[in-house]
């Protein structure tokens, strides 16, 4: 993707002195580091590009290539077939190590924008993640994702786990949703909050977790707009409502966010005015278990 995102033509790109001629806006790619092994499975080499589409930001793309200089995987969080990409806005992120070593793979980004940090292009991005893999059916395949965010250690929950959290709230299992949030969004999921004379009355359980709900989506929580909280996810579905609800005034850098979708209810990032009207807030968390602190609903 480093060679569409650049606007060259084609895959293959002709280097010399380790950069591409420039293109449109001065827009070019360059090697930045190397990395070789010759441990098992094969022989193999990681090249670190920057790429650079012109203007006053960059981002980084590596390409692991076989003896043969064939293309075996590609890790570009930023691109929109990434594996990585609903977990954290990797935008201008910055490949700081790689490391081959036997059947597997690491690659440490730097440069990921979170919670607290600023908007503006050159602001500076305070998060970093560790993105490791391992060899099977002849390529490299994701195992984990391992945040760092202001000195701590976050997982983002798998979406099926924070499901189980929607499923047993729904189902008016207190026990089991109790120990996967906190006890004031236990206390508060049946506060009614909207017209009292409502069958049945507005509350957070009826409305955000009613059943048949499903977690479409989660990731670390990004940059937010600190005037009126919105956000938009990074599958580029936005919040129907600013980022937030009972609970929300405890964000902090590494928590996470989990988008919603009510029964029946289609999101699709490509359509005008899909949007998530209900989402939670979770913890952040070294194991990546699930601690909801905030369930949100818009309610017109």
């Amino acid at each position: 993707a480093c060679a569409d995102l650049t606007m060259a033509e084609g895959a293959k790109q002709a280097f010399a002195d380790g950069k591409t001629a420039e293109g449109d806006y001065g827009s070019s790619i360059a090697i930045n580091d190397v990395t070789t092994s010759v441990a098992t499975p094969k022989p193999m080499v990681a090249i670190d590009f920057v790429c650079y589409p012109g203007g006053n930001w960059v981002t980084d793309s590596v390409g692991v290539y076989d003896q043969k200089l064939n293309l075996v995987t590609s890790i570009e969080p930023w691109s929109e077939d990434s594996d990585f990409q609903q977990l954290a806005d990797f935008n201008r992120s910055i490949v700081s190590a790689i490391d081959l070593t036997g059947p597997y793979m690491t690659a440490t980004v730097s440069n990921i924008a979170v919670y607290g940090d600023e908007e503006y292009n050159a602001a500076e991005r305070t998060g970093e993640v560790e993105l490791r893999f391992a060899w099977a059916k002849g390529g490299y395949e994701p195992q984990d994702v391992l945040f760092t965010v202001g000195g701590e250690t976050v997982r983002v929950p798998e979406v099926e786990e924070v499901q189980k959290f929607v499923d047993a709230a729904a189902k008016g299992d207190d026990d089991t949703a109790g120990a996967m949030a906190t006890d004031e969004v236990m206390r508060d999921l049946d506060t009614v909050i909207g017209d009292a004379s409502a069958n049945p009355p507005l509350t957070y359980r009826n409305v955000a977790l009613q059943d048949g709900t499903e977690v479409d989506t989660c990731e670390l929580i990004g940059v937010v707009d600190e005037e009126y909280g919105d956000y938009t996810m990074s599958n580029g579905v936005g919040l129907m409502e600013g980022i937030g609800g009972f609970g929300a005034d405890s964000i902090k850098a590494g928590d996470v966010i989990c988008g919603l979708k009510g029964p029946g209810e289609t999101i699709d990032p490509d359509e005008e005015g899909s949007w998530y009207a209900a989402h939670l807030l979770l913890k952040g968390n070294e194991a990546g278990a699930v601690k909801v602190y905030s369930v949100s609903s818009y309610t017109g």
